[in-house]
């Protein structure tokens, strides 16, 4: 991990889009062992996945990961992707659906 700077009272570090992955996704799984917040879980694990897909996709991968796993028929890619970002999409955003309290 890079040093850490303070500026202004805050600490400051510097940090890439697979270090933030990477971090999200160890941290989910600290969660997950000690059967901590399935949100908090969920969002870390989701958010890790759509950094770590979208740099897959951008340095030309093109299979591999779930949302586009040539080991899986369109019909079943179709609903595990809309699965998995349903809820994802849910914890961190309001702007669809602001009014909405409760989903299942």
């Amino acid at each position: 991990m890079d040093e850490a700077k303070l500026i202004e009272g805050f600490r400051v570090i510097e940090v890439t889009k697979l270090d933030a992955a990477r971090r999200q996704l160890r941290t989910a799984i600290r969660l997950w062992f000690a059967e901590d917040d399935p949100i908090s879980i969920y969002s870390l694990g989701y958010a890790a996945h759509e950094v770590l897909h979208t740099l897959h996709r951008h340095r030309g991968g093109k299979h591999g990961l779930v949302f586009d796993s040539s080991k899986t028929s369109e019909e079943s890619q179709t609903r595990i992707t809309r699965g998995v970002k349903r809820w994802g999409n849910f914890f961190k955003h309001a702007k669809n659906d602001p009014d909405r309290g409760d989903y299942k």
